[in-house]
């Protein structure tokens, strides 16, 4: 009897010590509503991680600065991000990488843009018509910089634009849909509703060749199964929206990643988009890396050498 107690006591410990650990093991992952956002939805809601052997919490946000917030307050394990967070976060101790993107590479696709309110839209027709005029951002974010690429590209001439800072992506789109901002520099699928409302995009980031939407976890969780785990299921999730878009259309609806109104036109994934080696988009290059990690030091926002191991995560 007193044997099988031992084992009993031994037994339930095992149990309690494994109900920890999975605990322990999962990850939370914030997200913004972005289109690009779509196949993490896809692959926590259809079980894609879980197939990789993944605990995944996939929590909405609706802003960067709240997903920041966030990771300062160590309330997530990974995020939804780009290049530019990775860095200026990993400048204050917040170590992590990107272990993948979202963002792929088709002719048709945008990410980002500057739109012009349907209120607006005869007064500015080309960027060349732009006499000092607001426009809605978000400052020290991948929309500064963004902004600041399209300035330079395009030489516009000095106080062209008058930036308005509105961090919430939603509360910037509905300044530019009810004409309190004349422009705004917003992501997809927003860009597209506002020129179904009748407004214009006078620029896009497509020329730029540069991606945008990444998947980063902290140092702490980045092992090889971890890492292959999630590009297994990316790689899937795109895999069935470009399959059947129409069924995810109605999807992204329903998540509030496209309004409904710009469901109809909206560019969604094909299966000649995702006909990439492994199945998914490269990553950030040494010269992205650079260029950004350059544009935040000239303003001070990060102040530790950048080395590009430290911020993209590479497989031995």
């Amino acid at each position: 009897m007193q044997t099988y107690g031992i084992w009993r006591t031994v037994i339930v410990t095992g149990v309690l010590l494994m109900a920890t650990f999975c605990e322990a093991a999962a990850i939370k992952l914030g997200v913004l509503p972005s289109s690009d956002a779509m196949l993490i939805h896809v692959a926590n809601d259809e079980g894609l991680f879980k197939a990789q052997g993944l605990d995944v919490e996939v929590i909405p946000f609706q802003s960067a600065l709240e997903v920041n917030a966030a990771m300062r307050a160590n309330r997530l394990d990974g995020q939804y991000c780009d290049v530019m967070t990775v860095l200026m976060q990993n400048d204050r101790g917040i170590k992590q990488k990107l272990i993948l993107s979202l963002t792929y590479p088709k002719a048709a696709q945008r990410a980002f843009g500057l739109a012009v309110a349907p209120t607006f839209a005869k007064r500015y027709q080309s960027l060349a018509d732009l006499d000092g005029v607001q426009t809605a951002m978000s400052a020290n974010s991948i929309i500064d910089y963004l902004l600041g690429r399209m300035i330079e590209t395009q030489a516009l001439p000095k106080g062209a634009l008058r930036p308005v800072e509105i961090r919430q992506i939603q509360v910037r789109l509905q300044t530019v849909l009810s004409g309190q901002m004349p422009t705004a520099m917003l992501p997809e699928p927003f860009l597209t509703m506002v020129e179904a409302k009748g407004g214009r995009v006078l620029w896009d980031d497509r020329q730029l060749g540069e991606a945008k939407s990444y998947i980063a976890l902290r140092t702490s969780h980045l092992t090889p199964d971890t890492v292959r785990g999630f590009k297994r299921a990316i790689c899937e999730a795109a895999k069935r929206v470009a399959d059947k878009p129409d069924v995810y259309r109605a999807t992204m609806v329903a998540k509030r990643l496209l309004p409904k109104e710009a469901a109809s036109t909206f560019e969604m994934l094909t299966p000649e988009a995702i006909d990439l080696p492994q199945g998914l988009p490269g990553m950030a290059t040494q010269a992205d890396v650079t260029r950004m990690a350059n544009w935040l030091k000239a303003r001070r926002l990060i102040r530790e050498p950048v080395h590009y191991d430290d911020v993209i995560y590479r497989e031995d």
